[in-house]
């Protein structure tokens, strides 16, 4: 029998289907082709996460520091309220005195000035209410339709905690708030802090002084960062109820916040069926978050 040399143009199709062989070696020629590119795609599509991500973080962080920044300014603004009715000679005189029953002159007197403060921070405050332990004298820019008696703080719950602040504001919860003889609505528009005022010795508290703060002041604060579309900003009171936020967020997603485990930045929650990636930051003048 005569023998031919092997010409590789005469491999047909066929015969290269029925090679199990060359099959093979095809086949790890290609995965070995392939597999540099599957890892540098990996390895890319990791670094680039990883990327967006600490850059989404950075920025994030960055917009927060801002809005905490802003917020506090806000929270500096009542306390100097406070304090510039706290060391008003003409206010501790009315209040040492407590001579501020209904159509009295020196009531008159106390709601002038109140009233005149309010003018000076009408951006800030719809109300400024004080109280002594005997009488109540409020003055407002919105009309509330409410019994003064409700929501006293002497005799109440607070007062022992409003005292053991030492003429630093206490903040209420937006829990607080609705607990506050039904005044307070789940939705309501303010937030109230208050403060005890003392007499010239510093050691006899002669009234208790509440501003109720606008939601649109502090939700201001949020409106003049530059927030990504995709992102929400939320404030948070000390029991994570809902004080404002960058954007609507449904009432469903305000219950979850209620119970959710917000335990450090970076991480992410999921509310609502959705996984978000979040930061917080924590004023240490109020808790809030």
């Amino acid at each position: 029998m005569k023998k031919y040399p092997l010409n590789p143009d005469r491999i047909s199709a066929a015969s290269f289907s029925t090679s199990p062989t060359l099959r093979q070696l095809v086949a790890i020629l290609l995965l070995v082709s392939i597999f540099p590119a599957l890892l540098i795609f990996a390895s890319m599509y990791y670094i680039s996460a990883d990327l967006i991500e600490r850059d989404s973080q950075t920025h994030s962080n960055s917009v927060l520091v801002d809005i905490r920044g802003s917020i506090n300014d806000t929270f500096s603004l009542a306390e100097d309220v406070v304090l510039g009715l706290a060391i008003n000679s003409n206010v501790n005189t009315l209040l040492e005195e407590d001579n501020l029953n209904v159509g009295s002159p020196e009531r008159a007197d106390l709601r002038n000035l109140m009233e005149g403060t309010l003018k000076i921070n009408r951006a800030l405050l719809n109300m400024i209410y004080i109280e002594t332990p005997i009488n109540t004298v409020y003055a407002f820019t919105v009309t509330e339709d409410f019994s003064p008696v409700n929501i006293r703080l002497f005799g109440s719950d607070y007062e022992q905690q409003i005292l053991e602040r030492n003429g630093a504001l206490y903040w209420f919860t937006q829990k607080d708030e609705d607990g506050m003889a039904g005044f307070w609505e789940p939705q309501s528009k303010y937030i109230r802090c208050a403060s005890a005022m003392y007499d010239a010795s510093g050691t006899r508290c002669i009234g208790i002084v509440s501003l109720f703060i606008k939601k649109t002041a502090i939700k201001a604060c949020l409106d003049n960062q530059h927030v990504d579309a995709q992102q929400t900003i939320i404030v948070l009171d000390q029991s994570n109820r809902v004080i404002t936020s960058s954007k609507n967020i449904s009432s469903e997603m305000e219950n979850e916040l209620l119970t959710a485990s917000l335990s450090a930045s970076g991480e992410t929650i999921s509310l609502c069926g959705t996984q978000y990636l979040f930061a917080q930051l924590e004023s240490e003048k109020t808790g809030w978050r």
